[in-house]
């Protein structure tokens, strides 16, 4: 898994490589947005194995959201991370409540 976190983010350095840290980031903060709507839906109706499931993904995949904000090298870098990151959430968030029905 170390190997795995190492080789992305050596792929997602350098200026060039811009765009493609957005895609990612955008990619993550959705599942991120889900994985925690389906961990409380799971916490709300007891089901124990997803809960644990879950609880041990979602850390693995906030540590690369973090890893990739760390390493942007100037500001607006990561101001266009957080707004990329916050409009993932955002469609998730929708997403799901439309999935819910709440």
């Amino acid at each position: 898994m170390i190997e795995f976190l190492e080789k992305m983010q050596e792929r997602l350095r350098g200026e060039d490589k811009l765009r493609l840290r957005l895609q990612v980031m955008f990619l993550l903060g959705l599942l991120t947005n889900v994985l925690g709507c389906m961990f409380a839906y799971a916490t709300a109706h007891r089901m124990l194995a997803t809960v644990m499931l879950i609880g041990f993904f979602l850390p693995i995949i906030n540590f690369s959201i973090s890893m990739i904000f760390l390493d942007a090298r100037t500001f607006r870098e990561r101001v266009y991370i957080m707004l990329i990151n916050s409009l993932a959430l955002s469609l998730a968030a929708g997403a799901v409540a439309a999935l819910y029905g709440s």
